[in-house]
């Protein structure tokens, strides 16, 4: 046995002494030749007499050889060999280095990653803190690189637990923060929505000043949205709008937030996003022009149904000293913003706003009472009918049926009332007789004008309307229920008219007989 172990040593010996001897450049050829037959001497003898004492430095020559020439696959095989068969040697460490930048030359990133990490233990048992150092950054970056390979090969969906994996385990990692993102449109990719927003969390968590933030805590909010998570969704997109005030995207988001709470009939939820968004973007004027508009017809409704008033929305609420004034009511707020942009304002709106201001005035206009003096007293309720008719008369201008209906109806009456008022009238305490007969009749007089002008109104809103069979409001068939009995009452007592009767004579006959 001791002559084979020598004869196998002795081959080992004068190849590589033939190998150092040639010269490549001017033989490369003779030299890879006797490069390979003193890979192929190492090995034998390695498989042969693995106990010898020489064993180690065959297999550290064997390794660097098959390196230096390329032959990635026998130097990673010979130095992961020399690892495991002799860690106690001060050389094992760099061979399971080398081992990991064979397997790194042909592109095997995870099995370099591995043989990074075994070299990594070694030096450290070594006290080799440079080589450590060294191999503590290359790690990452083999499992990072596999993970993109995997990614190309055969998805983001396949990678996306080697990206988790590498800002996992290496937060140090220079592209940590590109690997959780990049985890994370894996995991969107497979529909593993949680998992997806669960690293796009980590992202902005551990690396808040990275470039890709941004993108993430929007990426969150489309994540939680997709699964079907309404209130997390909501609250992903409120906080985006909140991190990038300024973002094209953010007054986007704050709607959406919006919007998907609605959805979910969290309407008091998605009424406070409405509220930030009032808050945070009121550069948006259409859009909060919006959210105040259907505020606003709430608040309106409740003037409707009697349960508050017009003027108490549209009061001035008195602010803190040196405080901005703050409108009354979202109705005071729409009208303020209305007045600004005249051209984003709803004519139903506006016109229903009209309409109940003059409402309100007409309300006062009926009660005033025609009192002595009376001239006095007329002129106040003139003003006051003039006023009301104006009012009524703007809220017509805004062309929306209902209210342009409702105003001509109470023009009519409000005619008709000041006729009443006339008949209802105070008389002065010193007439009597043929003198108050006269007075009276002066007053049924002056009346009749105004029930005239009354009745004009109401037939022309009748004449113009013949055709329409929608009354919303029902202020068609109010005029018509008003109007067609007062002018029944009219004809009631007048006297039969007698027509005259011309006598029928027969056609004379013409032609012979």
């Amino acid at each position: 046995m001791g002559l084979a172990v020598e004869a196998s040593w002795q081959r080992v010996a004068i190849t590589d002494a033939w190998y150092q001897d040639a010269e490549p450049a001017r033989a490369k050829a003779s030299g890879d030749s006797l490069a390979g037959q003193l890979v192929a001497a190492c090995k034998e003898f390695t498989r042969r007499f693995p106990a010898d004492a020489r064993c180690a430095d065959v297999v550290w020559r064997g390794g660097n050889v098959a390196y230096a020439h390329g032959w990635y696959p026998d130097a990673a095989t010979a130095f992961m060999l020399f690892g495991d068969r002799f860690p106690a040697d001060a050389r094992a460490p760099r061979a399971v280095r080398m081992a990991g930048d064979a397997r790194y030359q042909r592109g095997e990133y995870d099995q370099a990653g591995a043989a990074y990490e075994k070299a990594l233990t070694l030096a450290r048992s070594a006290k080799q803190d440079t080589l450590a150092t060294s191999l503590e950054k290359s790690i990452p970056v083999c499992y990072y690189k596999h993970a993109e390979a995997v990614a190309k090969d055969k998805g983001e969906g396949d990678a996306a637990p080697l990206f988790a994996r590498v800002a996992r385990d290496w937060p140090a990692f220079p592209h940590a923060d590109l690997a959780l993102y990049r985890a994370g449109l894996g995991y969107a990719e497979k529909k593993s929505y949680v998992d997806a927003a669960g690293s796009w969390e980590q992202l902005l968590a551990k690396h808040p000043k990275s470039e890709y933030v941004r993108d993430a805590t929007i990426q969150i909010a489309i994540a939680y949205e997709k699964s079907g998570n309404a209130q997390s969704a909501a609250a992903a997109y409120e906080r985006f709008s909140r991190a990038y005030p300024t973002d094209p995207d953010a007054p986007e988001a704050l709607l959406k937030a919006s919007e998907i709470l609605a959805a979910a009939k969290d309407e008091a939820g998605a009424e406070r996003m409405r509220t930030l968004f009032i808050e945070r973007f009121p550069g948006e004027t259409e859009t909060v022009m919006q959210i105040r508009a259907v505020r606003a017809e709430k608040e309106l409704a409740g003037v409707s149904t009697g349960t508050s008033k017009l003027s108490s929305l549209l009061s001035v609420v008195k602010p803190k000293q040196g405080a901005p004034t703050p409108p009354s009511s979202d109705l005071a707020a729409y009208l303020a913003l209305a007045k600004q942009h005249p051209e984003l304002a709803s004519p139903a709106i506006m016109a229903k706003v009209d309409y109940l201001t003059a409402e309100e005035a007409h309300t006062e206009y009926a009660g005033m009472k025609l009192t002595q003096p009376l001239p006095k007293s007329l002129e106040k309720k003139k003003a006051k009918l003039e006023s009301t008719l104006e009012l009524y008369n703007k809220c017509s201008s805004h062309g929306i049926a209902e209210y342009t209906r409702a105003a001509a109806y109470r023009v009519g009456q409000s005619l008709i009332e000041f006729g009443d008022a006339l008949v209802a009238s105070e008389r002065p305490k010193d007439l009597a007789g043929d003198d108050l007969l006269a007075y009276d009749d002066v007053l049924n007089q002056q009346s009749w004008e105004f029930y005239d002008r009354g009745e004009d109104v109401w037939s022309d809103l009748l004449q113009q309307t013949r055709e329409e069979k929608d009354d919303p409001g029902q202020w068609i068939a109010r005029t018509r229920d008003s109007l067609w009995p007062r002018l029944a009452q009219r004809f009631l007592f007048q006297p039969e008219i007698k027509h005259p009767l011309v006598a029928a004579k027969p056609p004379a006959e013409t032609g012979s007989k």
